[in-house]
């Protein structure tokens, strides 16, 4: 089907699974890229020995800390001493790494860890990563909101970001910094401090994720975009792939979807919150792909739109045709 990428994250860690690593080396073999969505703490001895091998292209680790005392207070059922363990463990990859895996450095920010900005960034430094990226918590109301940052939480943390990437574009380091403006512009916003990180710009442009995205669940669900959990559509137990893909439920998605103001009430089922009037504008976990997407599409020639218009004509003729 032209699939590029393969991204193995998401509800656990991925390589919790006894063969994870023979996944992965699946993957590249077919030619597509692989990233891996990892908390690190079962990537050591052999199993670190064999991530160097197999050809993996990207880590993403899940950290949330730049000290042992922060770590385990936002992972409870961790300790300080485990911190210390993934520290010196991710330090040895990237010392004995020959260019991949390219390591990101993940933290979810919220009031418990939003004094450290840092020593997140030492961190990565400090590791020898290549990228650190922030995002904003997203909640669930009732049980996880109470560790949404505060009004001056989130003026103390957006003139700690600042002073952050100061002192690093001085050391010629702010290269390290992944996808930072659009953190900036999450925390900028008092509507972060409410859980709406992402109100003031995904009312902006056309949600494109449905023709460029799909997740599988753990148990054979499929779902169109990273927060729409309750609206799969379909099973891969029931149905093959393509079928799925182009069927009812992923058309309709894609119908829905292609907005720019996401006022419909379909956008309630959206994400974690069943109150949300859109749960797009808590956090869209698909915003950089579908920015990717829409920059794209701008820098389309005039001459380039007829002509995909043509092939688009065909493509449904065909599918028309099958359908018959």
């Amino acid at each position: 089907m032209g699939t590029r990428e393969i991204y193995m994250a998401g509800g656990g860690d991925p390589t919790v699974h006894p063969r994870f690593l023979d996944v992965v080396e699946h993957i590249r073999k077919a030619g597509m890229y692989c990233y891996v969505n990892t908390n690190f703490n079962l990537i050591e001895g052999p199993v670190l020995d064999r991530v160097l091998d197999v050809g993996l292209d990207e880590l993403t680790v899940s950290v949330w800390a730049g000290s042992p005392e922060v770590y385990a207070r936002t992972h409870p059922n961790k300790s300080e001493e485990q911190f210390q363990r993934l520290k010196r463990n991710l330090t040895e990859l990237n010392r004995r790494k020959r260019g991949t895996p390219l390591v990101k450095v993940y933290h979810v920010v919220s009031s418990i860890n939003c004094h450290e900005v840092d020593a997140m960034v030492d961190f990565v430094l400090e590791t020898g990563s290549e990228w650190v990226e922030f995002t904003v918590v997203d909640t669930i109301p009732g049980a996880t909101d109470a560790i949404l940052f505060d009004e001056d939480q989130r003026k103390k943390l957006y003139h700690d970001s600042l002073k952050a990437r100061e002192r690093l574009a001085r050391q010629g380091l702010d290269c390290v910094l992944y996808n930072y403006d659009q953190w900036l512009r999450r925390i900028g916003s008092p509507d972060s401090v409410t859980g709406n990180a992402d109100k003031n710009i995904v009312h902006t442009f056309p949600c494109y994720i449905g023709w460029t995205f799909a997740r599988v669940m753990p148990d054979g669900r499929i779902t169109s975009c990273l927060k729409s959990h309750r609206i799969p559509i379909g099973n891969l137990h029931e149905q093959r792939f393509p079928e799925i893909w182009n069927g009812p439920h992923q058309k309709y998605f894609r119908r829905k979807t292609l907005v720019a103001e996401k006022r419909d009430p379909f956008f309630q089922l959206i994400g974690n919150d069943p109150g949300a009037a859109c749960g797009c504008e808590k956090s869209c976990d698909d915003l950089g792909r579908n920015l990717a997407t829409h920059r794209r599409l701008e820098e389309v020639q005039g001459w380039e739109r007829p002509v995909l218009e043509a092939m688009a004509r065909v493509l449904r003729q065909r599918e028309a045709g099958v359908a018959r």
